[in-house]
């Protein structure tokens, strides 16, 4: 598990994103076999990085999850961004 926020909102400046730490220490709460859970901030890049090799190394499956915000902001990543095309 990472947690990411989203960035910055187009015209709707008082949405604002939940501390990627408040989200951590609920998953820390629910989730009885998640022990560290690292914090990306708004680098949605450096996260996805690290979940892709995180991924990998497990041979798991990479599911993301959060606010169609989020989701804005990882399709603006993968359209702009050639490394993540």
């Amino acid at each position: 598990m990472v947690c990411v926020e989203f960035g910055p909102v187009d015209g709707m400046g008082w949405v604002e994103a939940v501390d990627d730490r408040m989200i951590a220490d609920v998953a820390k709460e629910l989730m009885a076999r998640v022990d560290r859970v690292p914090l990306f901030g708004r680098n949605l890049g450096a996260a996805i990085r690290w979940a892709i090799k995180e991924t990998k190394e497990r041979k798991g499956m990479l599911v993301g999850t959060g606010s169609l915000y989020l989701v804005g902001d990882i399709h603006r990543l993968r359209r702009d961004d050639p490394q993540f095309a």
